[in-house]
Formats: structure tokens, sequence, C-alpha cells
């Protein structure tokens, strides 16, 4: 049974978030991509993350995408409609991704363990006194360099989106 919720969330999942990249409407794409993030929280509640599956739902589904709908209303549609869609990189970019993906395929997936033991997986989570505590500790001992990696991207698009925010002036100064 779990298998098969598994599949169905799998499947609306990756379904929506095709939509995302796919559809030329940014607010029917961010729509999509809050199906999709839901989608993934509730893959975590079949995993018994439930700590994960409520920051999931709640800071990403609640509030990150309320303020990409946000900014999306503040956009001015004519002039976004005036820029081009697709840019000459494209085929850079196509071939690029052929390449990550062939090196996902190639040297990711053969040394992943897929296969858990939920049993093996539960003790683990009790022993270590509950979700929320071995979360911690990969976070902060195995996984710290990627945490504190992942906080440095964030902080760099933050103040990107800051500057790329700020409007010219008729004078030509950044307001």
């Amino acid at each position: 049974m779990v298998k098969l919720i598994f599949i169905i969330l799998a499947g609306i999942g990756v379904i929506a978030a095709l939509m995302v990249v796919s559809l030329k409407n940014v607010v029917h794409s961010a729509f999509c991509l809050i199906i999709t993030l839901f989608c993934v929280g509730c893959i975590f509640v079949l995993l018994h993350a439930e700590f994960l599956a409520a920051t999931q739902i709640l800071i990403y589904v609640g509030a990150i995408m309320v303020l990409v709908i946000f900014a999306l209303m503040l956009i001015d549609s004519r002039e976004t409609a005036n820029d081009r869609r697709f840019h000459h990189q494209s085929q850079w970019v196509i071939i690029v991704g052929v390449i990550l993906a062939l090196e996902i395929v190639i040297f990711i997936i053969p040394k992943s363990k897929f296969i858990v033991n939920p049993e093996k997986m539960i003790a683990q989570t009790a022993e270590a006194g509950g979700n929320t505590q071995l979360l911690a500790r990969y976070l902060f001992t195995d996984y710290l360099f990627a945490f504190e990696f992942a906080s440095l991207i964030i902080l760099v698009a933050v103040v990107a989106a800051v500057f790329l925010g700020k409007r010219l002036s008729p004078t030509g100064k950044r307001e």
C-alpha cells in the first residue's frame, strides 16, 4: 500500500515539476511548484520523517511560495513579454545537461544505496532519540560542509535578488 501511494505521489510530483519548466505563465508554474513541493512533503511522511514533512509543507509550500507568488505579482508583465524566451546558449545548456545526466547515471547511481531496510532505519531513529535529533546529528557532523555551502548559496541568491530587484531611475542610477 505504501509503495502504491509513493508511486502516485512521485508521479504527480514529477508531472508537476515538468509543468513548472514547461508552462508559459509564471503564476501557473508557481502553482505547479507548490504541488511538487507538497508531494515531496507527503513522501517524507511515508518515510516516517515527520519533522522534514512539516518543515517542507510549512516553510516551502507555505511561506516561500507565498513570497514567490507575491514577487511574481510585482513583476511588470509588459516589460518581460518583450524579452527573448530562448537565447543562443540553448545548445550549450542541452549539452551540459546531457553530460550531467550521464554523470549521474554512470557515477552516482551505481554507488547509491537505494535499498533501505525500514526496520533498521526506524531502530536507528529511535536510538538517536527521534527524527529531529538524528537529522541534527547528521546535518552538523557528516554533512556540515554541504549545509554551510547551501547556506552560502542562499546568501548569494538573496544578495543577487536584492541587487536585481532595484530598478534603474530615469537618470540611470539604481533606486
